[in-house]
């Protein structure tokens, strides 16, 4: 699974810190986030899929 850092968008070098298993560590761009940072983005990219899917209804 490749999975992209939701800071700096590098495809390789996202870590899971194993010691709060809450916690990633982007060795690229050296920045970390949590899982609330997480759901926050996802929450956003499902709001422009929202947005798309109503554009294409008109």
């Amino acid at each position: 699974m490749t999975t992209r850092c939701i800071l700096c968008n590098a495809e390789h070098g996202l870590c899971l810190v194993l010691a709060d298993c809450e916690s990633f560590h982007c060795k690229e761009c050296g920045e970390s986030f949590d899982v609330a940072d997480l759901e926050e983005h996802i929450m956003q990219l499902r709001k422009l899929v929202c947005v798309s899917r109503a554009a294409e209804k008109e």
